[in-house]
């Protein structure tokens, strides 16, 4: 499968597929995300480490980037890489309610 060389994203939306799936995760892909993430990119690392099952890794993450001004609390709770998180009262207490439906 060609992949996009320099864009993690491609990376992170194969790997959280294959989970989701019940698929194994790609250790390859999953080693090219994390060196493509920039550093401080700590919603996109918070999704990769709950892809990777690293949870406190993960809400450590979460919480730094909800702490951003640009950090978009509806989409966390719609975002598929959030799925192996969002159980954990961790996750509410950092991403706030679950917006209410209309």
């Amino acid at each position: 499968m060609a992949v996009a060389p320099d864009n993690f994203h491609s990376y992170l939306g194969i790997t959280s597929i294959q989970k989701r799936l019940g698929k194994p995760v790609s250790e390859d892909y999953l080693k090219k995300a994390r060196a493509l993430i920039a550093p401080e990119d700590w919603y996109n690392l918070a999704c990769l480490e709950s892809i990777c099952g690293n949870l406190d890794t993960a809400f450590e993450c979460l919480k730094k980037a909800a702490q951003k001004e640009e950090f978009d609390r509806p989409w966390a709770w719609q975002d598929p890489d959030f799925t192996w998180l969002r159980d954990e009262p961790r996750f509410a207490e950092i991403v706030g309610p679950p917006p209410k439906r209309e």
